[in-house]
């Protein structure tokens, strides 16, 4: 409230080594601490974006946006974490999440072994499939370009000029 604000991303804090195999009850847990938060963050104005983390499936996220179905919850898709900690890409992940449940786009580079978060086209990932299945899926969303130098932020900006993907 004090940095007016209208949206604030979290993790999931799904830590598969710990959680695998105890999905059901972690949602059950997390749905009532997200709950809580969203109604203080309702009172604000304020939409909760959950961003995939060292998640290795979508299916902790996509249980809490079933379980907590409210308007001011939506996903944070981090395509290079799913390159690095999942266990499909993030190209295949992206059609798993419901229609108009993504409002936020976390988008780095990496050589798909670390997290790096470089600027874009310095690593291997496909961000032109990533931006184009976007538009294929209609979605839609606030785009960070999450990388670690303002070097790369530059970087970033030529190659999205270059791709025809900066509008």
């Amino acid at each position: 409230r004090d940095l007016n604000v209208n949206t604030v991303v979290f993790h999931s804090t799904f830590f598969p080594v710990y959680y695998d195999g105890y999905l059901k009850k972690w949602l059950g847990y997390a749905k009532e601490g997200w709950l809580r938060l969203l109604d203080k963050a309702r009172g604000y104005g304020i939409t909760i974006f959950i961003e995939n983390s060292i998640d290795k499936t979508p299916k902790a996220i996509l249980g809490l946006l079933r379980d907590v179905n409210n308007g001011s919850f939506k996903a944070c898709l981090d395509f290079g974490h799913y390159y690095i900690f999942g266990e499909k890409n993030g190209l295949e992940y992206l059609k798993e999440y419901p229609k108009g449940s993504i409002g936020e786009i976390h988008v780095s580079d990496n050589n798909s072994r670390l997290d790096q978060h470089l600027g874009l086209g310095k690593g291997s990932l496909p961000i032109p499939s990533f931006f184009k299945a976007l538009e294929e899926l209609s979605i839609n969303p606030i785009v960070t370009v999450e990388t670690h130098s303002l070097e790369d932020i530059q970087v970033s900006r030529e190659y999205l000029k270059k791709n025809g993907l900066l509008r």
